[in-house]
């Protein structure tokens, strides 16, 4: 079958405008756009944290204003996104061997689908600051371990075709906290209100989760991806003084 998709003359198909390369550079921004996209919204947490009793003058950013959750969520933030997210990484070996690549990412995507149209909902939701910061947490928890999922699977499946698509996950990865500086800047720019920004925040958040997830699961429909899908038990290199001449390994 993998034969049969060369070109005609009988060298692997070519990847026509970049488009496999580019959803792989997508799929690495996707892939740490909730942590950058949490970590940028402190304006918002702050806000939804604050001590409701002061005054409407004062500065509930001010140290001496700050609430405990305030102060250490930040904190709270990083052991609930760094610890579910290493256990899920070696889940994610496990999961191997029962679970395709594009289901444990079709799977990792839905959960950090879900968590961002939580927190959007959230937005609006008047709750006492510690009820949000339970609800954010738990929520982060559950993001981070789709994340892991869809990570894990993204990787994997870049690491079966040529090399220059795993770069072009990191690069995206590099991207994607400019992305989400660039989502907040917005935000803010669209209205003075701390909850209208969170919600743009947010729902950019959403919207661009949602394109790089439907552009991964569209390459099994790509030939370039297909013929190295087919034959993920071979090596392909290019002979240096050959550039579009390939050679085969077995592995």
């Amino acid at each position: 079958m993998a034969s049969a998709m060369r070109d005609e003359k009988g060298y692997p198909p070519t990847d026509r405008y970049n488009l496999v390369y580019l959803i792989f550079f997508m799929c690495g921004v996707g892939g740490l756009l909730p942590w950058n996209f949490f970590i940028n919204a402190q304006r918002y947490f702050d806000y939804k944290m604050r001590d409701r009793t002061l005054p409407p003058d004062a500065d509930y950013t001010d140290p001496k204003y700050m609430t405990r959750s305030q102060v250490l969520f930040v904190s709270y933030l990083a052991v609930c996104s760094l610890v579910p997210f290493s256990i899920m990484m070696v889940a994610n070996l496990l999961l191997m061997k029962w679970f395709s690549s594009f289901s444990r990412f079709a799977v990792g995507s839905v959960l950090v689908f879900i968590v961002f149209l939580f927190t959007v909902i959230l937005v609006y939701i008047d709750v006492s600051a510690r009820a949000f910061l339970a609800m954010t947490l738990i929520s982060v928890v559950f993001l981070n371990c789709g994340s892991a999922l869809a990570q894990g699977s993204v990787f994997g499946v870049a690491a079966i075709l040529p090399s220059k698509h795993i770069k072009a996950a990191l690069e995206g990865q590099a991207v994607s906290g400019i992305i989400a500086s660039l989502a907040n800047i917005i935000s803010i720019a669209t209205s003075s209100s701390v909850t209208t920004n969170g919600l743009v925040y947010f729902l950019v958040a959403l919207v661009f989760i949602t394109a790089t997830a439907a552009m991964f699961l569209v390459l099994p429909k790509i030939g370039y991806f297909k013929y190295y899908w087919n034959n993920k038990g071979m090596c392909y290199f290019k002979l240096p003084c050959c550039p579009r001449n390939y050679d085969k390994l077995n592995v």
